[in-house]
């Protein structure tokens, strides 16, 4: 006889994907959390006040936002309005997705998805006193800001002097609170903690992993154990057969059978419960990279910040995974327009975290220290991340490759400084390159100072920065890399045509080239017209 029964064993495989924060993990309760918020914007409406809110006989709440949290933080708050006062007075809500809807109140919360900036939301509220309370915003953007980090710990940021600059008073409780942060250091360094629990949840599964593995080798040597003593079974059953003992070798035939089962169904049962595990680990990874996502998504412009200082432009960002090493930034000072593509060392979430790093950075050497020329803004970048990095035990090499440019629209002087990575710009029809220096931002052994290049573009002029993703990748008839002249030839065919147009002419081409194979690193190409 063959063998009863010889059990498949199915393979078992996770894709780890880590992340980046600047900090993202599996976040608890979901009413719990939206608790934390609910009390948080009433114990903050409780701490700060203007003298002139004495006038009036209710105390306005309103909650801007389009997403469904805005409806629990509103039910929430409503559910507590019949015992709730503020300042000795009734609260009432109002809530809003239009910023011209925006009536006035005495606190508004924004929450951190919504793209508004605060500028405009000022302007709204001018003439009536109130607190504006953001979540997730960047450092010292809002008079008062917060966030969750992987503990669900609420901690937050106030802007203490310009609350005061106009005329509020602040509970000292609240100023005190071991809660508040006071330097965009220690912000992204609680932004970053909740990015790395990822990489904490990928030690459990490499561990659980190697646990299934000798599992496995367990479960097909009793496979073998069994197959054998089936073997010698049926060996007997003919030998018994043989001497027409029929009815005896039934009873153990059956006994025998029943007792395989029994074994095979526990060998079964325990598989399936691993394999349960494994996938529930999983869902968690994924929710976590995906949060990283939301995260990462706060330190990138809005299409409308761009469509402020550009009339037409392009933006082509395809990240290789869920998160990416490829960013782009602007920022506005001086009246110059600062833009940039970078790309981080490697992509996914250890490219993220980088690109945060890397971001913050930027802003902090344009916006705080007030440098506006691309060259020097480059070297203090270098200078704040060798920083950063120093504090690590470890010796981290990772940095980035990028064209970082400033544009005055009134002089049209375009000021250019690359780390690896150059400037096109398309003129009467010609493409000219400028080339970037031979270093990354980053640790470097030869460092010099970044050149500064100025150029006078006119009217109808194109500029394209980009990363090294489109000319790498492979493809094509003989599976090779795309390369910068063809990509070139691209730019110089299509620059007549529309922006929105070329973005996809270059997509499309993108598509074409790459086939079936999988995309081997992030993509991000700006494109503009003066």
């Amino acid at each position: 006889m063959r063998p009863l029964y010889t059990s498949t064993l199915l393979k078992t495989s996770i894709i780890f994907l880590a992340f980046l924060f600047t900090s993202a993990a599996t976040y608890g309760n979901e009413e719990d959390i939206v608790k934390k918020k609910a009390d948080f914007i009433i114990k903050v409406a409780s701490s700060i006040n203007y003298p002139d809110q004495s006038k009036t006989k209710l105390y306005k709440i309103g909650l801007y936002g389009k997403s469904r949290k805005i409806n629990a933080i509103y039910e929430e708050i409503q559910s507590r309005k019949t015992q709730l006062t503020i300042n000795g007075k009734a609260v009432e809500l109002l809530k809003f997705r239009n910023t011209k809807r925006i009536e006035p109140v005495d606190l508004i919360y924004v929450e951190g998805n919504s793209k508004i900036r605060i500028k405009e939301l000022n302007e709204q509220l001018a003439g009536h006193p109130y607190i504006i309370v953001t979540e997730n915003f960047p450092f010292g953007m809002s008079m008062l800001n917060f966030a969750m980090n992987k503990k669900n710990e609420l901690f937050f940021e106030i802007q203490e002097n310009a609350i005061k600059n106009k005329g509020a008073k602040i509970n000292r409780n609240l100023l005190s609170s071991s809660n508040r942060v006071t330097s965009s250091k220690q912000w992204q360094l609680n932004l970053e903690s909740a990015v790395l629990v990822i990489q904490k949840h990928e030690r459990t599964i490499n561990v659980q992993t190697k646990e299934i593995n000798k599992q496995d080798t367990v479960i097909k040597e009793q496979e073998n154990t069994i197959n054998l003593q089936t073997e010698e079974i049926d060996e007997k059953a003919t030998v018994i057969n043989s001497q027409r003992q029929t009815i005896t070798v039934s009873l153990i035939f059956l006994l025998i059978t029943s007792g395989l089962v029994f074994l095979l169904f526990r060998i079964s049962r325990q598989r399936k419960k691993v394999l349960n595990e494994l996938e529930q680990k999983n869902k968690e990874i994924i929710s976590s990279i995906q949060y990283a996502k939301r995260i990462q998504s706060t330190i990138l412009p809005s299409q409308n910040q761009i469509k402020e200082q550009f009339d037409e432009f392009f933006i082509l960002y395809k990240p290789k995974d869920i998160v990416a090493g490829d960013f782009y930034w602007l920022e506005k000072e001086g009246g110059k327009i600062f833009f940039t593509v970078a790309d981080c060392t490697g992509h996914g979430v250890p490219g993220a975290i980088i690109s945060v790093m890397c971001s913050n950075a930027l802003s902090k050497a344009v916006k705080e220290l007030l440098i506006l020329q691309p060259g020097k803004i480059l070297d203090k970048t270098v200078e704040l991340l060798e920083e950063r990095m120093s504090n690590s035990e470890e010796d981290i090499t990772d940095g980035m490759d990028l064209a970082l440019c400033c544009l005055d629209p009134k002089t049209r002087k375009l000021e250019y400084s690359g780390a690896n990575n150059p400037l096109y710009y398309i003129s009467k029809g010609v493409l000219k390159k400028i080339k970037a220096d031979r270093q990354p931002i980053g640790k470097y052994s030869e460092r010099k100072p970044f050149t500064n290049h100025v150029l006078d573009v006119e009217k109808g002029d194109c500029i394209y920065i980009f990363s090294d993703g489109f000319a790498d990748q492979f493809g094509g008839p003989n599976d090779k890399k795309f390369k910068y002249k063809p990509f070139r030839e691209l730019l110089l065919a299509n620059h007549n045509k529309p922006m929105e147009e070329q973005k996809q002419l270059l997509n499309k081409a993108f598509k074409k080239w790459k086939g079936e194979l999988e995309q081997i690193d992030d993509i991000c190409i700006i494109g503009l017209r003066v």
